[in-house]
């Protein structure tokens, strides 16, 4: 079966099934995000970088094989040195103590061992089983502390991330709605210059956008084609930007300026002795008397 294939809802990265079992993409609710811009996600929360460890822990399976986190101490021995067998000696002849009196040393050494090494073993005992002292009473620390995170920039980043689609797509209209829906939401200098900066962006891409209909308005005022004027007005004021109708009342007001008529002349003739030909550039020549 292939794999499952999301993008990222800000930068649009393509995102594969088997990134979010490597913890290189994590989900949000119904949205996708690349580790780039999942925090753009996660602003809104009072501690954007607990959450984002916590999706790591939830959506990235545990490797199999990999080693339990609790600790188990191993079992701690108190015979270190095994003891010695006692040797099996051939009976002496009754004459000679010599080798019993050997054997008898061997066995006091031997019990001598085992006696420290039981006792070192009870000193090493694990420090769980000390006496606890007791701890001092805890001191009350602050109280919880604000959330550091500037509300304007927060709330610029989720308007940012929102934006970034329909601009994509060359959707003006929903941009230029999203953004006058957004002026009113904080009353700060900073947030209202932030949106009038973005307003100017979308000017620009609309004006891009928009060109070949504002190509058309200069020529059909000369014309005089007020149909035609209605209609590329009407395109215009589709997109929801105000600067354009001024761009389309500046090319009407340039025609003004301009006397010179656009002659859309299919065929050159001599007229009373007059010669009429077409230069390059588009103009029409007249010579003779």
């Amino acid at each position: 079966m292939g794999q499952e294939i999301l993008y990222c809802f800000k930068c649009q990265t393509r995102l594969m099934g088997s990134d979010f079992e490597k913890g290189k993409a994590f989900r949000v609710d119904s949205q996708a995000a690349c580790p780039d811009c999942v925090r753009a996600l996660l602003a809104h929360l009072p501690d954007p970088d607990a959450e984002l460890e916590r999706l790591k822990r939830t959506q990235v399976p545990k490797p199999s094989g990999q080693p339990s986190s609790s600790t188990k101490l191993p079992q701690i021995s108190t015979s270190r040195i095994p003891a010695q067998p006692p040797r099996t000696l051939d009976a002496p002849p009754p004459p000679s103590r010599t080798p019993s009196l050997i054997a008898a040393a061997v066995g006091v050494l031997v019990v001598i061992v085992l006696l420290a090494v039981y006792f070192s073993g009870s000193d090493r005992r694990p420090t769980s089983m000390a006496t606890p002292t007791p701890q001092p009473d805890p001191i009350p620390g602050p109280g919880p502390r604000s959330n550091p995170v500037d509300p304007v920039a927060r709330d610029l980043e989720e308007l940012d991330a929102r934006l970034s689609l329909p601009l994509r797509q060359e959707k003006i209209r929903a941009v230029a709605d999203m953004l006058a829906a957004a002026r009113g939401k904080h009353a700060t200098v900073d947030w209202t210059r932030a949106i009038d900066d973005r307003l100017q962006k979308l000017e620009v891409a609309a004006r891009r956008v928009a060109a070949p209909i504002l190509q058309q308005v200069g020529p059909a005022a000369k014309k005089g084609d007020d149909a035609a004027l209605k209609e590329l007005r009407s395109r215009l004021e589709a997109f929801g930007v105000r600067a354009l109708i001024g761009d389309y009342d500046a090319a009407i007001a340039a025609v003004a300026v301009d006397p010179w008529t656009v002659l859309d002349l299919q065929s050159l003739k001599s007229q009373e002795g007059a010669t009429l030909s077409k230069q390059g550039d588009g103009s029409v020549l007249v010579s003779g008397t």
